[in-house]
Parts: structure tokens; sequence; C-alpha cells
């Protein structure tokens, strides 16, 4: 009983500490939740889980592929890539093979359309240091000439690779380019990085100056907070950086119907990807329809079965990455010879899909299992993961800090309401998904 009042005081403590914030918290699965401003503009966020042997930082920058200069395709990694490695005031310069020892609970580096992430797991002993080093860095990097050209080289690397590197990894790339109307062209000047070209220190400066600001950034920390005084911290390291300004969202970007057939080298077996480009974001419907996709998902790895190689999945769908285009990986038979073919042949089994009653325990397990990501509840289950799997924390941030840089929390907390509430079955959308117009379609056939 003793041990129950001591920790009910530390966490009264820990409200206490980051008192004066907005939408702070105690969910009934026992983690606390705080989000607060600072003068500079800088959001913050924070997620308590109790017990949790780790923690994990993710810094969100609105600063994804859709705010590139123009002409210059693949700028936004270089920036990402600059801002997280190269020396920062007394916080030295490190490389992505050092980062394995440097971070060994674990630590990412992802751009998306829309932000930028870049997340640090560390101990809860590290934290004071691990924020220190993250606040010299939004203080801005220092690029050498040599600093310069190893991101180039990592990133042109990484820029190849999306499109032109294994079969299952381009399709998911190319399908998006092709949705998006680019050509073959738009694609290969993105994959050889030619966006880069010529650029310089002055240039990578300017823009690091532009977005790697405070008023155009998110910090999201998660882990077990109740020896930290959070606020306290923050405010030390990050409330005298100056502001910058925020930028403004970039208008979403707007996908089309397509097909399109391709030769690849060393290919043993045709493979395909289907897109299917989903409702506005903004529409009320778009919840009912993304639990609809992951329930279709599920059912569609059963009735094709398991992916062969290359690919390794028959569904994707990232909410917080891509809501616009969800993918499914379908298995071709012999009477699939045409993409016509593949989406007739999709259209069959989601027809099946939807003759399928799906019991009401599946559709609520399934909306329960991703309503965490998006400031839901913990399962026992997971609660218990977070507190010894670091993965589960840096996922955790990472959607802590996109829901508040990317649209804010109040409509990411209106989108999680309607997905907990809604009633329509998942077969409601099979129509949608079904439509020609709304899939486009890329297949690789081997080279011959």
């Amino acid at each position: 009983m003793l041990r129950n009042i001591l920790r009910r005081a530390t966490l009264v403590c820990l409200m206490l500490a980051l008192a004066s914030v907005a939408q702070a918290g105690l969910l009934p699965d026992s983690t606390f939740i705080d989000g607060w401003k600072l003068p500079n503009g800088l959001e913050v966020r924070a997620r308590h889980i109790p017990r949790a042997n780790s923690v994990s930082i993710t810094v969100a920058y609105r600063a994804g592929s859709l705010y590139e200069s123009a002409q210059r395709e693949g700028l936004a990694d270089l920036l990402a890539e600059l801002a997280f490695l190269a020396p920062a005031g007394d916080t030295p310069e490190r490389t992505r093979d050092e980062m394995e020892s440097i971070r060994p609970l674990g630590w990412a580096l992802k751009v998306n359309e829309h932000v930028s992430l870049l997340t640090e797991v560390a101990s809860p002993p590290q934290l004071a240091g691990v924020l220190h080093q993250v606040a010299a860095r939004m203080r801005g990097v220092t690029v050498s000439d040599e600093e310069l050209r190893k991101a180039l080289a990592t990133v042109k690397q990484t820029l190849a690779t999306r499109r032109f590197g294994s079969a299952d990894h381009s399709l998911y790339h190319r399908v998006r380019d092709q949705a998006l109307g680019r050509t073959d062209e738009q694609i290969l000047r993105r994959a050889n990085a030619k966006g880069l070209d010529g650029i310089t220190i002055k240039d990578v400066e300017a823009r690091l100056r532009t977005l790697y600001v405070p008023a155009n950034a998110v910090i999201a920390i998660a882990g077990d907070l109740t020896s930290v005084d959070v606020r306290r911290l923050i405010d030390a390291e990050f409330a005298a950086i100056p502001a910058g300004t925020a930028t403004p969202e970039a208008p979403e970007p707007v996908l089309r119907g397509a097909t399109r057939m391709s030769q690849w080298d060393g290919l043993g077996q045709r493979t395909a990807v289907v897109g299917v480009i989903t409702p506005a974001l903004s529409d009320s419907l778009h919840p009912s329809f993304y639990l609809a996709a992951l329930i279709a998902g599920a059912y569609l790895r059963d009735a094709y079965g398991a992916p062969a190689a290359p690919l390794t999945s028959r569904f994707q769908y990232s909410l917080l990455d891509e809501p616009d285009l969800v993918r499914f990986y379908p298995a071709l038979g012999a009477d699939t010879t045409t993409t016509a073919g593949i989406s007739s042949d999709l259209g069959d089994k989601l027809d099946r899909f939807s003759d399928t009653a799906v019991e009401r325990t599946i559709i609520d397990q399934v909306r329960f299992s991703v309503t965490w990501l998006l400031g839901g509840l913990m399962s026992p289950p997971l609660a218990r993961r977070a507190q010894e799997e670091p993965s589960v924390l840096t996922a955790l941030t990472g959607s802590m800090a996109t829901r508040a840089m990317w649209r804010g929390d109040a409509f990411w907390d209106q989108y999680r309401d309607r997905l907990e509430r809604t009633t329509l079955g998942p077969n409601v959308f099979v129509p949608w998904m079904s439509a020609p117009e709304h899939q486009t379609i890329l297949e690789f056939v081997p080279r011959r």
C-alpha cells in the first residue's frame, strides 16, 4: 500500500511540474499526456509511460519533401541528414554507423512529404544530456565541405535505392510517383539526385535557418518521466533559441489513377502493387475508410496467401505518412496478364470480402490497435511492451510529433473520435476501392 501511495504522490508531483500547460490529463491506461508551447514557438508534447526503461525524443520539423525548393528534389533528405549528424556547438559530428553505439537503444531519421522526424532513444539517466545535444542542433549545425560531401553521398544512395533498389521498395515509392503524375524523366531525376547537383554550403545553411527553427518544430518525449522535471529541462535547453518563423502548411498533393507496366532486371516472376486513392483526409468519412482499409488488408492477406519474394507484404497503409494512398500487393495468376486483369481480380476479392460478415469484436480490436497512435489508450499488452521495447516509444513520439506539426492535435483528436464512433461496416467502401479511377497500378515484369 505504501508503495502505491508513493507512486501516486510521485505522479502528482509530475502533474504539478508540468502545470500551466495545455491539454494535460491522466488516461485510464495510467499514462499521462501533456502539451505546451514555449514563447519561441516550439511545441512540446510529453507522454509519461510508467516503468518504461527508456525515453524516446523526436523532433519534427515542417520540412518534408513538399517544402523542397523548385528543382531541388532531395533537399529535404539532405537537410535532415545534416541537422541530425553534423556538429553543433559542443556536440560533435557523428555518422550513421556510429549511431548504433551512440544510441544503442535506438534512433531514426525519417522524411516524408509533410515532416522530417529526428528521433533518439536514451536511458532515463541520459535524458538531460540527450536533450542538451538536441537543443544544440536546433540552434544550428556547422556544415563544412566534408560534412556536405558525406551527406550528399548518403542521400544520393538513399534516393537511388528508393526507386531502383529492391523491387518491393521500388514498387512502394514509384506507385506514388505514378499517382502524382510524374514522368519517367522526373522519376529518374529524383533517383539520380539531379536536384542536388551544384548545391553549396550557403544553399543548405539558408534552408536550415528557415526550416529548422523552434517556431517550425515540435519536440515529443515519451517514457517514464516521474523523476524528471520535464518543463524545467525543456525551458533550460530550448527557450532561449531564436524563434525563427513558422512555415505555412503546404497544399496537399493531388493523386490520380493510372496504370503502368515496366521491365525489371533480375526479377523471377511478375509482381505488382495496386495503390488505392482514398477520400480526402479532411472528409468526415476518412476515419471510417481507414478502418475499412485495415480490415480489408487483413482479409486480402489471407485471400492471396503469404507473399513471395521480392514482396514482403500484401498490404501497407500508413495514416500519418501517406493517408491518401493504400497499397495492396496481389498475387498474380495466369489469368491476370494485364493491369486491367489485376484490377479485376482485386475487385473480385474485395467483392467476396464485402459478402463476408465481419464480427463486431474484430472491428473493435482493429480499431483499438491503432488509436494509441492517435493519442488514444494503450492496451495492457502494448503498455507492457512500451516498458521494455524502445521501438514502441519511437513509434509513439513519432506519431505525437507528427500530429502536432501536421494539421494539429485538434484535427487528430476529432479524427480519432470519429474513428472510435464509426458504425459503418467495412464493406461500405468496397465499391470505392474497386473503382479503376481510384486505382494506380504498377506492375514489374522480368526483363527479357
